[in-house]
């Protein structure tokens, strides 16, 4: 079976390193991946067991001759035929209406772009997550909330966007999310409980008999794109009532990073907290291994928090915000600490406490890695998917046999 991925860039998020271990994963059950994208951000990766078209800005929003690009797509539909069209993080309508009209069409929803304007579904006037669904009425709350831009000539185009992307997926496509939490996201949006599959992320297993941490070299680990709605300011405010000489390493890149630095330092623990920037997957295992713990401070709500159970899967213990997806993989008192979100105090509370009780955070590690063997392991997930395409396949003749008669 040949697969189409379509997805707005190459390489750089946790989105993308899913999809780059995914190809690896089909390619063992002899499928076929081919990926178009629309940006290069610019950061090398290698990208296994797949053939790559690169067509600039076709999945977004915005994009200049837009005709003679689509017509570049239909080409590659034409040449590569692909047996079904898996479509991630994209934003253009008319790129979606030529996938889904031609080919069995699933969309992974990873985010919130596809039913919020802003993409972020939180309330900033508050930092509760949304209660609303998609509609022109996103117009007036962005007035109330500012969860949106507030001048119409920007955010109706975007909620017009939106709405035409959603009933095009609800017409032709099959869904898939990561969690319950996105299902039911979902289910409000107005789209129907069937046609949504339920998929819980996957970790590779790492050998752990291989894994040793010495006292003078660990730390503790948080990692993501370093942006306010992932909360990394209340990390490192947190961070600064941690009791010892344990440092704190932040790993990724973002437009908050220089905001945080200037931050730890005026708290006075900038000798403490690194920035290495991004790094790449294969690098990332070092960090995991020598952590003591890891911390996710999201403060917006998660779809599902891929680095939880890769945390996990290196037998660490997690503290995180209780926030969208996490609490289906976080077993708070057991894997780690799930705390209100935005309590800094709670944060550094937990943290101490593992930090504290070494043996505690040993046997939270161990029960976390019991977790993603028996739950997370790729082939739960590689297995789910394919039943899911087959499926999806088998539903788009049968209604096509079914119209034609």
């Amino acid at each position: 079976m040949k697969i189409l991925h379509v997805n707005m860039v190459l390489s750089g998020g946790g989105l993308e390193q899913y999809l780059f271990q995914t190809f690896e994963e089909l390619n063992k059950k002899d499928y076929k991946n081919i990926y178009l994208y629309g940006e290069d951000i610019g950061i090398d990766s290698s990208l296994p067991k797949a053939k790559t078209f690169f067509i600039q800005y076709v999945t977004h929003q915005h994009c200049k001759n837009l005709n003679a690009k689509l017509k570049m797509v239909q080409d590659i539909l034409d040449k590569e035929n692909p047996d079904l069209v898996l479509i991630h993080q994209v934003l253009n309508s008319y790129l979606i209406h030529l996938l889904t009209r031609q080919k069995p069409s699933i969309r992974f929803v990873h985010g919130f772009k596809l039913i919020c304007p802003d993409g972020r579904k939180t309330l900033k006037t508050n930092g509760k997550i949304c209660p609303f669904p998609l509609s022109y009425l996103c117009q007036a709350r962005a007035y109330l909330f500012k969860c949106m831009p507030r001048n119409p000539l920007i955010g109706l185009p975007l909620i017009h966007s939106c709405q035409r992307i959603v009933k095009i997926h609800q017409a032709r496509s099959q869904i898939v999310v990561s969690s319950e939490f996105m299902k039911k996201i979902l289910l409000y949006n107005g789209f129907q409980e069937k046609l949504i599959n339920v998929i819980p992320l996957f970790t590779h297993l790492p050998d752990l008999e291989t894994q040793s941490v010495s006292n003078n070299d660990s730390f503790i680990l948080s990692l993501g794109r370093l942006a306010p709605e992932k909360g990394m300011d209340f990390l490192i405010r947190a961070f600064s009532a941690i009791k010892g000489t344990v440092r704190l390493v932040i790993l990724g890149n973002g437009p908050a990073m220089e905001d945080l630095k200037i931050l730890a330092k005026g708290l006075g623990i900038s000798e403490r907290v690194s920035f290495p920037g991004w790094v790449s997957h294969n690098e990332i295992e070092a960090f995991f291994r020598k952590c003591k713990l890891v911390v996710v401070p999201s403060i917006s709500p998660e779809s599902f928090g891929l680095v939880g159970i890769e945390a996990m899967s290196y037998q660490k213990p997690v503290v995180a915000f209780n926030s969208g997806g996490i609490s289906e993989w976080l077993k708070d008192g057991k894997t780690g600490f799930m705390i209100s979100p935005r309590n800094e105090n709670e944060l550094a509370e937990k943290v101490n406490f593992l930090l504290e009780r070494p043996d505690v955070a040993k046997q939270m590690g161990k029960e976390g890695r019991i977790i993603a063997e028996h739950r997370f392991a790729p082939e739960i997930h590689i297995s789910s998917l394919i039943a899911f395409f087959k499926k999806t396949i088998n539903t788009h003749y049968h209604r096509r046999r079914v119209i034609s008669y």
